[in-house]
């Protein structure tokens, strides 16, 4: 049985067809001898073999679309789910990587050392160093002398390398999206009263930025947003975001904690001003990840017209992140308090969001979403209390390396004992976005 050569980080992943094509050929002898293959046998069979040929010629893309295809025609023995996940690796998708190798881990109990020691590798590309060094210890604990010692060489150099400040690499994501909202009145983050309802095309742009502050274990986090509503101007709005963390990494934990700003325009005027703190919390524990998030902002409205929004928020996030076959499933319970100059944004809120993500294969991914929220108005006279549903379906493609074409929709119903308060909403947009 072949194993990983010793080498560089990338170096050390091995080989799909060295050591699985094997098990695949002895399972196709097997099944010839015992009753003659059917048509949708036949078709994984021959998709298998085309994925292996396009990973022979380093075409992982297509080797991933062939094998999802073998899968999908019947196919579901270990040499398919792992040649998957290493194709995954190759393209560089470390999260879709670290998926598939927990998903064979899971239905293949004979796999499970070979499975651990790349996800570890995985879990390093994307510098969750104590989440790598679990994976690299229950490789080690197994009972494959070989990827043990390999594990074993892995630990050291996290080890080594703990030693030494850790570089990062920058993080940039840009989106760029045009829709239609037929309640653009209604916009969360602004926090405006809802006094009356417009339908506008528009059009926004997300831009975000983290990385590294030097060789201190600080990181620097921007971000700008911009939505334009061509028939509804007064609407137009802009935020500038500027933050920093400092990061630890107490065994397996990750931890973060750093002040921040936010500047707001509304109109094009000045809206609101935010100063405060941000504190994560984030563990994983097999297929399971945990996460905290708590934020308090101190406001300033920039022009006077805008006093109302003054005061001060603060935010809690608990997060469940269970990774399942070819997806995710992730619930979030969302607690806010508000304390603001005007009643009428002061509310407490409570928000449940369970989510699906599905990875259909190289090129899509699908989202769907269920979101309730209950906002308690009790400082207003007479108290007001809204219930929201909403559904969010969101599907991407990727057309490049780098580039995904994103369509998203919103559907909101919003019912509150106010009746100038009850409303649904309807956003559809489509556009753009990259990572690099």
């Amino acid at each position: 049985m072949l194993r990983a050569a010793r080498g560089s980080l990338h170096s050390l992943l091995v080989s799909p067809r060295t050591r699985l094509a094997l098990l695949f050929l002895l399972a196709a002898a097997s099944s010839a001898a015992a009753q003659v293959p059917t048509s949708a046998e036949v078709a994984a069979s021959e998709r298998f073999v085309a994925g292996s040929r396009a990973f022979d010629d380093g075409d992982f893309r297509q080797a991933v679309a062939d094998f999802r295809a073998a899968i999908e025609s019947g196919e579901d023995g270990p040499a398919v789910h792992y040649n998957l996940a290493v194709c995954y690796y190759k393209l560089g998708d470390y999260r879709r990587a670290e998926t598939a190798f927990m998903d064979l881990a899971r239905q293949f109990p004979a796999m499970r050392d070979l499975a651990e020691y790349n996800l570890g590798l995985a879990l390093a590309h994307q510098n969750r160093r104590a989440d790598a060094r679990n994976a690299f210890e229950r490789a080690q604990a197994g009972s494959d002398e070989q990827l043990a010692e390999l594990a074993t060489m892995m630990l050291e150099r996290l080890a080594a390398t703990d030693e030494a400040p850790q570089t990062r690499p920058w993080t940039r994501l840009i989106d760029l999206r045009v829709g239609h909202d037929d309640n653009v009145a209604l916009i969360d983050s602004a926090s405006l009263p809802a006094g009356r309802s417009t339908d506008s095309s528009l059009a926004e742009l997300f831009a975000y930025f983290s990385g590294p502050a030097g060789d201190r274990p600080w990181r620097v986090d921007a971000s700008a947003y911009v939505v334009t509503y061509p028939d509804a101007s007064e609407f137009d709005q802009g935020v500038v975001y500027v933050g920093a963390a400092r990061e630890w990494r107490p065994g397996a934990w990750s931890l973060d904690a750093g002040p921040g700003v936010s500047r707001a325009t509304l109109d094009r005027d000045g809206f609101e001003q935010r100063v405060g703190v941000l504190m994560n919390a984030r563990r994983t524990a097999g297929n399971v990840t945990f996460a905290a998030r708590f934020a308090h902002d101190e406001i300033d409205d920039l022009e006077a017209r805008f006093a109302y929004v003054a005061g001060t928020l603060d935010q809690l996030a608990l997060v469940v992140d269970y990774a399942i076959h070819s997806g995710r499933f992730i619930a979030t319970y969302y607690v806010e308090r508000n304390d603001r100059a005007d009643p009428g944004v002061s509310a407490d809120r409570d928000r449940y969001v369970l989510r699906y993500r599905r990875l259909y294969n190289a090129t899509w991914t699908a989202d769907l979403a269920y979101e309730y929220r209950n906002s308690d108005y009790a400082e207003l006279s007479p108290a007001r209390e809204e219930k929201r549903q909403q559904l969010g379906i969101d599907l991407s493609r990727s057309v490049s390396s780098k580039w995904q074409v994103v369509m998203q929709y919103r559907f909101a119903d919003n019912e509150s004992n106010d009746a100038a308060y009850t409303y649904d909403r309807h956003r559809v947009s489509i556009g753009m976005s990259t990572i690099f």
